[in-house]
């Protein structure tokens, strides 16, 4: 799902098609001719000319999938009402100096203004993930709960070969949450291993995800975290 952002997508993927398009020599009079050039392209070319280009692309307003109107949906509860569980990491820029204020802005604070929208229309859960295991690539010793490290234990995907006990459990208990979600979005949470709290913001209700690697459930005050945030 999408999560509330102050800031509203622009059209900056349009420029970052452009310089791809250039670099790719695939620069035509109509758009179908370019899409058709870059299509043609191998993939580890246009892996490589992204890399090399320092090319991002980040999720652009159509109006249909992402909206410009993002905060008034939000208030008046414009949106599809389905059961939500929305999370981030603990420290998503890993073990760095930018970590903190990064995470705060750019992860926590919107996720929480995304439950607590979603929170008056059906049921929802807020998750942090807080696991610091070896990644067997890292550079740091500690990697800590970096963006995107919860997708490896959820999918099984981490390294087998560095993984400690702990890691493997912690693994099984998370894709048993995210089954149990799958399977009854509406209440299966309210009772996975001894239950998950609903989010609300005035109780202890934050789920947090292996922490100190532990392959269970803990839960905080989203007030915890939440300090900085503009609602």
């Amino acid at each position: 799902m999408s999560m509330a952002r102050d800031v509203t997508p622009s059209a900056g993927s349009g420029a970052t098609w452009t310089a791809l398009s250039a670099a790719l020599n695939c620069t035509a009079s109509s758009a179908a001719t370019t899409l058709r050039c870059l299509r043609a392209v191998p993939a580890p070319r246009l892996r490589s000319a992204v890399t090399e280009g320092n090319l991002m692309f980040g999720p652009a307003t159509d109006n249909g999938t992402i909206f410009s109107d993002q905060p008034a949906r939000l208030e008046s509860g414009n949106f599809v009402r389905v059961p939500v569980l929305v999370g981030t990491n603990d420290e998503e820029l890993g073990n760095t100096t930018m970590s903190a204020a990064a995470t705060l802005l750019a992860f926590t604070c919107p996720a929480a203004k995304t439950a607590k929208a979603h929170t008056r229309f059906g049921p929802t859960w807020q998750y942090r993930f807080m696991g610091d295991f070896p990644t067997g690539t890292s550079r740091f010793e500690s990697p800590r709960a970096f963006h995107g490290s919860e997708i490896r234990l959820i999918f099984g995907r981490y390294d087998r070969k560095v993984a400690t006990d702990q890691q493997r459990a912690a693994s099984v208990y998370m894709q048993g949450a995210w089954a149990a979600f799958a399977n009854d979005p509406s209440k299966w949470l309210d009772s996975y291993e001894g239950g998950w709290p609903r989010y609300n913001s005035k109780t202890t209700s934050v789920v947090l995800l292996a922490d100190k690697n532990q392959a269970k459930a803990t839960f905080a005050n989203p007030a915890q975290y939440e300090r900085g945030c503009r609602f």
